[in-house]
């Protein structure tokens, strides 16, 4: 078997020098260099100190199994020649070490506040020729203009010239790696050498920089024969300091080698034809991911490929190629809009009241690969069972590839042909009745289920007589899901908190609603606020569009009307999933 990786050390002057010509760069999904100012600092200390800094990995360049596109390191010249070699692991070292060592100008970073400062660094002469140097005070912080006046307790400083540089025994840092510079430097801080105490502390401190040069950092090289996938993998675990990598970022790079940008197709093309999409009331597509995306565009392209699995894992992923994507993007941008259309069927409008966001990926996925077929009514009720089954099946919870790729491939038979047997996630969700009890925050998907559903069954403010759907299209109300019986009011009365804050006491109504309800029992406030805005009749009419039994909540009477509540919300979920929830006793 061919050796995927070896080890090596390598001195700091070579790796830097091969960063500045261009023989190491980043791959196109590194992120961006995010080091602060006393970081970089801490960095150049180790480095003084000789303390280890900790291997990089880098991987060769040039190979067929990963040939990515490659970027240069921050500051570094335009170079038309390829890298040979591309940086997986210790961007943020190698930028830093280049960017405070060898590159002339300030040195682009953060301060402790996140702020974008501009900063020199400085060696202070007179600590480091001492045996035991001060880590505190030996590597020097400057601004971009080299000067400032005093400030609190930060005293005032002028390396505005090479004359003030040397006169405060300060040497930059940035030249320390270019032995001509350095030995200017030195004649203008010796004076020509007729400074005798200025020259044997610059022979000592001189000394101590050729040894820096010499730093040995040990250096991880995978070889040429690495797949994608490894090299993701590996990238993914040594990074764990950092920002996940993901595929999309993977696949960026990797078109970017035939000459496409994919993250440009994202934010310019995909991403805002998702979001602007009936944007003023649908706003379900607003967290669309381009990993979502990306799947869904793997199970369209992997039900096209010839004696091929559809498949949707990060592996299968990696493998498309860009005539794949290109075929395929503008489908799957259709598909995702047609499932925003159905979920606004479906009286959900946000991604936040969206109960699986990962069910997004295989709708998407069919709606593209069925066009008009899929939004028939025929099939968009068999898609709605299908959908209402994942939701109160609580099938969407975990890893999610497998079902993915069952609930693509079935759900298309399911609908192209009326014999075929019904979808795995049909067949094997349940619902238990007592799940309702179970219910208390948004956490739970079935529970923002329950709201979508009311919505769908007619649910009406409770004063301002709306239909609750009409309102959220609109943005014209502040809806959300509110207590029935009081917070405050069951607290009084000894209500326990799992069943007033079950979703069976809640309903979808107005902010300002909610607000005039209060904690007052439901004797006080239906009267107060309601019969007096729109009567007796009309408020009866408006509590039974939220499934609540006026003559059991007019007389307080708790216990009652939540059991009835909890009857009819179970009927509501029966009747999307197409069949019967079971008791707590069954499994």
């Amino acid at each position: 078997m061919a050796e995927l990786f070896t080890t090596n050390p390598e001195k700091l002057l070579d790796l830097i020098s091969d960063v500045y010509k261009g023989s190491i760069q980043l791959p196109d999904f590194q992120r961006g260099w995010v080091w602060d100012e006393e970081r970089i600092q801490k960095l150049l200390v180790s480095i003084i100190k000789y303390f280890p800094i900790g291997a990089v990995m880098m991987l060769n360049a040039g190979g067929h199994n990963a040939n990515f596109c490659s970027v240069t390191v921050k500051n570094v010249p335009v170079v038309d020649s390829k890298p040979k070699r591309l940086l997986l692991d210790g961007q943020q070292r190698l930028t830093s070490l280049y960017q405070a060592l060898y590159f002339r100008g300030a040195v682009d970073t953060t301060d402790l506040k996140k702020k974008d400062v501009k900063r020199f660094y400085y060696f202070d002469i007179l600590e480091m020729i001492k045996d035991d140097i001060d880590e505190d005070n030996v590597v020097i912080i400057a601004n971009e203009k080299k000067c400032s006046k005093k400030t609190g307790t930060v005293e005032a400083y002028d390396y505005s010239t090479i004359e003030k540089e040397c006169e405060n025994d300060v040497f930059p840092a940035n030249l320390s790696l270019d032995v001509t510079d350095m030995n200017q430097w030195g004649q203008v801080y010796t004076k020509q050498l007729t400074d005798p105490i200025k020259s044997q502390r610059w022979n000592l401190f001189f000394a101590k920089m050729l040894a820096i040069r010499s730093y040995n950092i040990p250096v991880i090289s995978l070889t040429e024969e690495n797949k994608k996938e490894a090299v993701c993998s590996v990238f993914e675990n040594v990074n764990t300091g950092g920002v996940p990598l993901n595929v999309f970022e993977l696949l960026t790079a990797t078109f970017a080698s035939d000459g496409f940008r994919l993250r440009h197709d994202w934010e310019d093309e995909i991403e805002p034809s998702l979001k602007n999409n009936m944007q003023d009331y649908n706003k379900v597509l607003q967290n669309v991911s381009n990993v979502d995306f990306l799947q869904s565009l793997t199970l369209l392209a992997t039900s096209k490929r010839s004696g091929q699995a559809v498949a949707c894992k990060r592996k299968h992923i990696l493998d498309l190629t860009l005539s794949e994507y290109k075929e395929n993007s503008k489908l799957i941008r259709d598909g995702y809009i047609e499932a925003a259309r159905f979920l606004l069927l479906q009286n959900i409008y946000s991604y936040s009241d969206l109960p699986y966001g990962s069910q997004l990926v295989p709708m998407a996925a069919f709606f593209a690969a069925l066009g008009l077929k899929a939004t028939t009514a025929k099939s968009m009720e068999k898609i709605a069972q299908w959908y209402w089954n994942g939701v109160f099946g609580e099938m969407y919870g975990g890893a999610n590839e497998t079902r993915f790729v069952k609930d693509f491939i079935e759900v298309i038979s399911w609908i192209q042909d009326s014999s075929s047997d019904l979808p795995d996630t049909i067949k094997v969700a349940t619902f238990r009745s007592d799940r309702l009890d179970e219910m208390r925050t948004k956490n739970s998907a079935a529970y923002k289920g329950v709201g979508a559903l009311l919505l769908q069954n007619g649910a009406c403010d409770f004063i301002k007589g709306y239909t609750i759907d009409n309102i959220t299209k609109f943005n014209s109300a502040n809806i959300d899901i509110h207590h029935i019986f009081p917070q405050a009011y069951c607290i009084k009365v000894g209500i326990s908190a799992e069943r007033y804050n079950s979703i069976v006491n809640k309903a979808p109504i107005a902010f300002s609603t909610n607000r005039s309800i209060g904690g007052h029992a439901p004797s006080v406030y239906i009267p107060k606020y309601m019969d007096s805005e729109n009567g007796y009749e009309k408020t009866n009419e408006l509590l039974e569009s939220q499934l609540v039994n006026p003559e059991l909540i007019r007389q307080d009477n708790f216990e009652d009307y939540y059991a009835e509540r909890k009857e009819k919300l179970v009927a509501l979920i029966e009747k999307v999933m197409g069949k019967k929830a079971v008791g707590p006793e069954q499994d």
